[in-house]
């Protein structure tokens, strides 16, 4: 006959506790030193003179000048460390003027700021109420400006019925723009000698609910194009009828020319001989 002795539960090793406590408190003190030290060279360094901002060298600026750039990047030469600048945040700084379409910024250590930009390129000049504005072909209005110190930039005039904002403007202007830009491809269209209808021979392009009155430089012939109608398809039309005129000697004698009476149709009103 046996006697079976119930087994006791093994005590629990104090020593091995106290180890592991001293092994994590020198690793935590160990992390903390490292921490430590790198926190402290940093600062070190964020605050010295070595990191001090001494240069900013501005590139692919044209309208705007390089002060008004550093200003608007708000730096400040010999107060500013290289390791505490943003050069996200001071991109958006930079980007606040409708001038600069892009503007990247780069560190050059360890006491240089480079500041490259990428100015938006102004294709029209927009009336509104007589006021005029510089705008792009994406429908930013760059600047109020006066019309005689862009005379070479076609007008672009908004006739309708509907309150015209900022917010509002691309979209109103967005057919005319449109027209702008095939008229920067317009060699691409038709083989002439000479371009027709490219974006130096436009002079006015009036917008409306229904459709756009272009005129050309040096003179005063309508050309109505319908915004129903494909506009690319209108405008190589308007150039082939173009062309014909201006080659049979008849552009004098002609009074208006329609392209919104109907799809694929071009209608040439000439002078009575």
């Amino acid at each position: 006959m046996s006697i079976k002795t119930p087994r006791r539960k093994p005590k629990h090793n104090s020593n091995n506790l106290i180890r592991y406590g001293l092994k994590l408190f020198v690793l935590i003190g160990f992390l903390g030193l490292i921490l430590g030290i790198f926190g402290g060279a940093w600062y070190y360094a964020s605050h010295c003179s070595w990191f001090c901002l001494r240069s900013i060298e501005v590139r692919g600026e044209k309208h705007l000048n390089i002060k008004e750039i550093i200003k608007l990047s708000k730096l400040k030469l010999f107060k500013d460390n290289l390791l505490r600048i943003d050069a996200s945040e001071v991109s958006k700084r930079i980007l606040r003027n409708p001038w600069i379409k892009e503007a990247k910024v780069e560190k050059d250590f360890p006491d240089k700021i480079i500041i490259t930009i990428k100015e938006r390129t102004p294709i029209a000049l927009l009336n509104l109420k007589g006021n005029y504005f510089l705008i792009d072909i994406k429908g930013v209005l760059i600047a109020k400006v006066s019309p005689s110190s862009y005379k070479h930039l076609p007008i672009l005039s908004i006739k309708v019925k509907e309150p015209i904002s900022g917010s509002s403007i691309a979209s109103i202007a967005s057919s005319g723009l449109k027209f702008l830009e095939l008229s920067k491809k317009a060699r691409t269209f038709i083989n002439t000698i000479y371009p027709i209808l490219c974006l130096d021979d436009i002079r006015k392009i009036i917008i409306k609910p229904e459709s756009l009155i272009v005129y050309l430089r040096g003179g005063d012939v309508p050309i109505i194009f319908s915004k129903s109608y494909d506009l690319k398809k209108q405008f190589v039309h308007a150039q082939k009828v173009l062309c014909y005129l201006y080659r049979s000697g008849k552009y004098s004698q002609t009074l208006e020319i329609r392209l919104d009476y109907a799809p694929d149709k071009v209608w040439a009103k000439l002078k009575r001989s």
